[in-house]
This record gives structure tokens, C-alpha cells and sequence, in this order.
């Protein structure tokens, strides 16, 4: 969509133009050049959807243009929400203006976090609170060990099978 104003006069071959409408011409220029007066980059799903890596390959790429700057923007927003995503066991977005998932295994609330829960502190606050398994693991990690609540207690299982209680409940 073009930008919101237009021209004040039309000036057409061999017309003189008068410093009062060269200057209100200018003014209305200055004036309605904004934002809200510049037009979009969002007129089809096209343009709503177009990023640009602003460092790809670890070589800056320079926008050249308001919409290239905006895709580099879109670009930046569109990676943090996938790296939260990520972080909290959410559905990664496709596009920079989907919401991050609330169907997240990181609850944050209060101050505290929840994993795979709305935190239950215990009335303190910047706490972890880790839920209950709902199926306690049955076979062996690789590489690593698995951490889970059963009843309450605290377990550790590492790659050899052992499992370990760490707190009881």
C-alpha cells in the first residue's frame, strides 16, 4: 500500500512552481514522512513473511532499502523466538510474528520456573519446581543422565542404568 498523503500540487511541463507551494510541498513531505504516512511492507502474506540473515556466513549484509532493513529486523525477532522456543520444549515458529507456543514444558510464573508445570513454590519465590514423571524412565541415557521427580523424590539415572535418589520426598 502506498503512503498515506500524496502531493499538494501537480506540476505539469513548462508550469512554474512558486516558493509558497515548493515549500508547502516540502513541509507535507517532512510532516506526513513517518510510519504511519510512509506506507507498508506487509500489503500480502509475501511480504509479511520476507526476512533477510543481516549476517550471514559471519559477513555483515547491509540493507539497502526500508524493507531490507525491516527484513533484517523481522530476521533477528524470528530467531529469538525460535531459540525460546527451543529453550522451552515449545513448537518452533515458521514466521516472526507467530506467538511462542503455550503448550511449553518451562512454566514461568511468579518469579519462579516450572519444569513440565506451573511451578508450586511452596510460597518461596525464584524457585525450580520439577513435576512428578508421569512414566519414570526405563531404559539407559546415552551420553548423559536423566533427572526426574517420582512421588516426590528427586532421582538421577545415568547411562549405566544405575538410579540414583538424591532427595526424598
Amino acid at each position: 500500500m502506498p503512503g498515506t498523503y500524496s502531493l499538494l500540487t501537480t506540476v505539469i511541463t513548462g508550469d512554474t512552481i512558486s516558493a509558497s507551494e515548493r515549500n508547502a510541498e516540502h513541509t507535507n513531505h517532512i510532516t506526513n514522512h513517518d510510519f504511519s504516512g510512509m506506507g507498508d511492507y506487509s500489503s500480502n502474506a509475501t511480504e509479511m513473511q520476507a526476512t533477510n540473515d543481516p549476517y550471514p556466513g559471519s559477513v555483515v549484509s547491509l540493507a539497502t532499502t526500508g524493507a531490507g532493513e525491516l527484513e533484517r529486523i523481522r530476521y533477528q525477532i524470528l530467531q529469538l523466538l525460535q531459540f525460546t522456543s527451543t529453550l522451552c520444549g515449545a513448537t518452533s515458529q515458521s514466521y516472526w510474528y507467530q506467538d511462542v507456543s503455550s503448550q511449553s514444558s518451562v512454566i514461568v510464573s511468579s518469579g519462579n520456573v516450572g519444569l513440565v508445570a506451573t511451578p508450586s513454590a511452596g510460597g518461596g519465590t525464584g524457585v525450580v519446581f520439577l513435576a512428578n514423571a508421569s512414566v519414570a524412565p526405563t531404559s539407559n541415557p546415552t551420553g548423559g543422565g536423566i533427572l526426574y521427580c517420582s512421588s516426590g523424590a528427586l532421582y538421577f539415572r545415568g547411562s549405566s542404568g544405575t538410579i540414583t535418589p538424591i532427595a526424598l520426598a
